[in-house]
């Protein structure tokens, strides 16, 4: 049997290309030949780029053979992040879907970071506005807060997204201090951008408007 163990890059073997790529035909073909299923050096599983990538064909497969490849669709890397929180953070809704379907379970990250403020910093909407649809499914609640007591609003206001702090109140999110005593209009005028006195005054008059 061919022993493929060669790595191009230092965190995980060619089967991660493979994953990345959407190649589940190479991929398949080089299970035959004997490649070993490995997590990198982050503790990243293949589900994970596959789920990450968007490549539903492939998570398909992995999780209907994940006894026989040894995955386990709740796995975590290192940072705790699931193929499902993956998929959340690439807004692959298809997979986020499937997963779902399948018993994949949402947990914070590492510091406490849940979905919906990694969607505000990232400033997607699209994933934002589904978090805020399904916050039962997903087992997320608008008081979840990071490990500096900071909720979701806080990341709103980092991401400098106005759309999504207003989405964010209109939801019922609580407008409060962090326990270091910082407050919203303090980071956002903490932000380092050109247009911070702006985006101050823009989150400024949404919390006048809504409290």
């Amino acid at each position: 049997m061919i022993q493929m163990c060669l790595c191009f890059v230092v965190s995980g073997n060619v089967l991660f290309y493979c994953v990345s790529a959407g190649q589940l035909k190479v991929f398949l073909r080089l299970l035959e030949l004997g490649v070993q299923i490995e997590t990198d050096m982050d503790g990243m599983s293949l589900l994970m780029e596959a789920a990450y990538e968007g490549h539903l064909d492939t998570v398909r497969y992995l999780v209907s053979n994940a006894r026989d490849l040894r995955i386990t669709i709740n796995q975590t890397d290192n940072a705790r992040r699931s193929a499902l929180f993956y998929a959340f953070e690439n807004s692959q809704l298809p997979v986020v879907q499937f997963l779902l379907s399948h018993g994949a379970r949402l947990e914070p990250a590492d510091h406490n970071k849940n979905v919906l403020m990694c969607a505000c910093l990232k400033n997607n909407i699209t994933v934002l506005k589904y978090c805020l649809e399904n916050l039962s499914l997903l087992n997320l609640t608008l008081d979840d807060v990071d490990d500096k007591g900071r909720n979701v609003l806080f990341y709103a206001v980092t991401g400098g997204n106005s759309e999504a702090l207003e989405l964010l109140i209109q939801a019922g999110a609580c407008v409060h201090s962090s326990p270091d005593g910082i407050n919203l209009l303090m980071q956002a005028a903490g932000k380092k951008q050109l247009d911070v006195g702006r985006f101050v005054i823009q989150v400024l008059r949404i919390l006048a408007h809504y409290l």
